[in-house]
Formats: C-alpha cells, structure tokens, sequence
C-alpha cells in the first residue's frame, strides 16, 4: 500500500472517509496509533518529498530530482526514483549542473546513496 502510494504521487497527509462517523485520519495517524513504526517511518518519508515536490512547483522530473539533491532531502530523491526509476539514468543526472554533481558538491552523501543505488 506504501509503494502504491509513493508510485501513485498520493499525499501522506490523505485523510479516510469513514463511514461510520468517526474522525477521518491519514495513514500516518493510523500507522502511529497500531504502532507500525516501519510504516510511520515511511509515511513521514512520503510527507517529507510530497511537500517539496509541492514547495517546488515544478513539473519537470528531472528539474525537480535535481533540486532535491542540491536540497540534500533524501526522502524527495528517493520517491521520485520510486516513481520513475529511469531518472538516475538520464545523461543529465551526471552533467555538470546534474543531481549526481549537486548533490556531491554540497556534500549529501545520502542522496548520492540513493543516486547511485
């Protein structure tokens, strides 16, 4: 369910509709509440890149990969690899104004793990 989430672009932060009149909740607050730490881990992962790829604005993949690795937020690289895992392959990711290249030069040894992976 994570996976399709993450590959389905949805938001973290998706509430339930319940039919029976409780309070709507996300599934962060379900994974935290039946203490399912490795799926609140993920969520929050989820949370984290879809509010760049929001606070961004762009529309472009590759625009927006690369400004996540200069950024040094590994959830966002990781998830737009998820979604598109080409993306670590394209010549551009090597260039000289690449993700690889920005992410070295500021030093974001996690985003290169996630690059090179």
């Amino acid at each position: 369910m994570l996976e399709w989430l993450a590959a389905q672009g949805h938001s973290a932060e998706l509430l339930s509709s319940p039919t029976d009149g409780s309070a709507p909740r996300s599934p962060l607050q379900m994974a935290l509440e039946y203490k399912r730490d490795d799926a609140a881990r993920t969520l929050r992962t989820l949370q984290e890149a879809h509010t760049f790829v929001r606070a961004s604005g762009s529309t472009d993949a590759d625009a927006t990969l690369c400004a996540a690795a200069r950024a040094g937020s590994v959830a966002t690289v990781s998830v737009l690899l998820r979604r598109d895992p080409s993306l670590a392959s394209k010549p551009a990711v090597a260039s000289a104004q690449g993700s690889l290249i920005a992410a070295a030069q500021a030093g974001h040894v996690g985003v290169l793990r996630e690059l090179i992976a």
